[in-house]
C-alpha cells in the first residue's frame, strides 16, 4: 500500500506539501517532528498544512524537531522559508549534511535549483530567503538517537550511495523507516529508478540496510508512505531495478554517444514522475552521472 494523499496517514504520522513532493509529521502529545525539506515554492502550501495539523495540539508551537534527511535542493530548501517563522524549531541531521549547507557552493547551488524546480508551484515564495549558512543544523551521528517526545525516538542511520551525505531516521515506536532517496524513486508498484549520484557500492550497502530493518512502513523522499508488503519488498525490487539499470549502462562500454543516448532513454522513460520539479536538463545531467558511476565501479 502507498499513502500519497497529504492528511493524516495514522494518529501519530501525516504527510504535507504534494505527493510528489512530501515531507512527513510526527505528532505525539508532547510535541511534533518535521521530517524532509522540500522546495521553498511549497512555503505557504506547507505553512497552511501544518498549522492545520498543529490546531488541535496548541497551535504550531507544538512543533519542535525539523529533521533534514540530507542536502540536495529538493530536501532542504524550504529552511530558506520556513525556519525564520518557527525560530524555537531544532533542526537537525547528519555530520556531512550541516557540512554541505556551510559550503558557500553548495549553497549557491541549491538556491539555484530551488528556484527553477519551485516555478512549479502556484504561488512561489517571493520575499527573501534566509542564507542557509545563517541556519543552526545540529549533527546527529548513525547510530544516535533523538527523542522526540512522549516516549517516541528516531535512530540516525547512514544511507549513503545517493549522497554522500544522506541519512536515515528510523522511529521503531510506529515501526517506521524515513529512507528519502536511498532506495531509488518510486515509479509505481514494484518499479523504482535507482537514484546513483554519489557511489554505487555505497548506494547497494543502503539498500542491504534498508532490507534489514524490514520496517513496516518506508517514508520515500518523493511520493509518499509505502506500508506492509509493499514496504518489506521495497528493496529487493529497487536492488532489481538497479541491476538492470547498472547492466544496461555497462552495455555502452562508455562510449560517449552511447552513453548520451541512454541517458536520453532513461529521461524520456522516467521522468514524468518527477516532472513538474525535477527540470529535464537536470535529469538528463543525472542520468548521465549515474551512468558515469557505473562505469567508474567496474575499474
Amino acid at each position: 500500500m502507498l499513502y500519497g494523499t497529504p492528511g493524516w496517514v495514522t494518529p501519530e504520522i501525516a504527510i504535507v506539501g504534494r505527493a510528489d513532493m512530501p515531507l512527513y509529521v510526527l505528532i505525539n502529545d508532547e510535541a511534533a517532528t518535521l521530517v524532509e525539506g522540500g522546495l521553498s515554492g511549497m512555503t505557504e502550501l506547507v505553512w497552511r498544512q501544518i498549522n492545520a495539523l498543529m490546531s488541535d495540539f496548541g497551535g504550531i508551537r507544538h512543533l519542535r524537531y525539523w529533521v533534514i534527511t540530507h542536502s540536495h535542493y529538493d530536501h532542504c530548501s524550504l529552511l530558506m522559508t520556513l525556519k525564520s517563522r518557527m525560530p524555537w524549531l531544532h533542526v537537525v541531521g547528519s555530520p556531512g549534511t550541516a557540512d554541505a549547507l556551510q559550503s558557500e557552493s553548495a549553497c549557491r547551488t541549491i538556491v539555484r535549483l530551488d528556484a527553477m524546480a519551485s516555478r512549479a508551484f502556484a504561488a512561489p515564495f517571493d520575499g527573501a530567503l534566509c542564507p542557509l549558512a545563517d541556519i543552526p543544523l545540529h549533527p546527529i551521528k548513525a547510530g544516535n538517537v533523538l527523542d522526540i517526545g512522549a516516549g517516541m525516538q528516531l535512530l540516525a542511520i547512514a544511507l549513503p550511495g545517493h549522497s554522500v551525505c544522506q541519512s536515515g531516521y528510523y522511529c521503531p515506536q510506529l515501526d517506521l523507516l524515513f529512507a528519502s532517496d536511498a532506495l531509488g524513486e518510486y515509479q509505481g508498484p514494484g518499479r523504482w529508478l535507482p537514484l546513483v549520484f554519489h557511489d554505487l557500492a555505497a548506494y547497494r550497502h543502503s539498500l542491504d540496510v534498508v532490507e534489514a530493518r524490514h520496517a513496516a512502513r518506508i517514508a520515500l523522499g518523493h511520493h509518499g508512505i509505502l506500508a506492509w508488503e509493499w514496504a518489506r519488498h521495497a528493496a529487493r525490487q529497487a536492488r532489481s531495478a538497479l541491476d538492470q539499470f547498472e547492466e544496461e549502462a555497462r552495455r555502452t562500454r562508455a562510449d560517449e554517444h552511447a552513453t548520451l543516448a541512454l541517458a536520453r532513454q532513461w529521461t524520456e522513460r522516467h521522468s514524468q514522475p518527477s516532472a513538474s520539479v525535477v527540470p529535464a536538463d537536470l535529469h538528463l545531467k543525472s542520468m548521465q552521472r549515474m551512468i558515469g558511476l557505473f562505469h567508474a565501479c567496474r575499474h
